[in-house]
């Protein structure tokens, strides 16, 4: 997602098992997480971010099955997306 603080992205994430995910930035050369949960089964979070930059949503099956994971995400503001 590109944007900053006048933006913002509703994220929902659905899966019949549990996920790790989190928001995080590669502006200062590294990865810097701004939020992140564990195990997981549905996750409603509303992202705005604490300055302009590139923001990655990163979704991880953290169980051992194989499942689909339903992935919304409503842009607000200028905030974009981009699948990678």
């Amino acid at each position: 997602m590109t944007g900053g603080p006048m933006d913002a992205a509703l994220i929902h994430l659905a899966a019949p098992m549990q996920l790790d995910w989190n928001i995080h930035s590669h502006a200062s050369g590294h990865a810097v997480t701004i939020y992140e949960e564990y195990g997981m089964q549905t996750v409603d979070y509303n992202f705005v971010p604490p300055a302009d930059g590139d923001w990655y949503l990163l979704i991880k099956n953290s169980g051992n099955v194989t499942a689909d994971i339903q992935v919304t995400v409503r842009l607000y503001g200028a905030m974009t997306w981009r699948w990678q």
